[in-house]
């Protein structure tokens, strides 16, 4: 299998890879791509715990942001995915996560969010709301699941 950048870089972005039906869904995505010959960043950015398997060639990394809360963890979280996409030469990124994207979203890789309920019913405040639309907006596709 070719490593050079002429393979398409795909990063995942998760709560982690354990108790969720989105975790699940991530997981087998990353395999999925890693299978059809795309090299693969899998990003954790709430748990680290890993119930659900990905191949040994996914790069796997976990963003811990312990002693942060609110804005200040929100925060840490965007500009890490950034870093790590960029040192990837990420190509595109799937999230399934809402708010850690911003900074991704104004950069020059590809994000193509998942949305699995309602953004109205989920949403906790003026500021994440404006950050999600934000993101959405920004996006060239989007994942609906039912």
């Amino acid at each position: 299998m070719d490593t050079g950048k002429d393979m398409k870089r795909v990063v995942i972005i998760a709560h982690g890879l354990g108790e969720g039906g989105a975790e699940r869904v991530a997981s087998l995505v990353a395999n999925h791509f890693e299978t059809k010959g795309m090299k693969v960043l899998f990003i954790a950015v709430y748990h680290n715990s890993r119930e659900y398997p990905i191949a040994d060639d996914i790069e796997y990394r976990y963003i811990d942001v312990r002693g942060k809360k609110g804005m200040a963890a929100l925060w840490e979280r965007n500009v890490s995915i950034l870093k790590l996409a960029k040192s990837f030469q990420a190509d595109v990124a799937v999230s399934f996560v809402e708010h850690e994207i911003t900074l991704l979203a104004i950069s020059n890789i590809d994000v193509i969010p998942s949305l699995r309920n309602d953004p109205e019913s989920t949403e906790r405040g003026l500021l994440l709301k404006m950050l999600r639309n934000f993101n959405y907006r920004r996006s060239k596709k989007i994942i609906f699941q039912t």
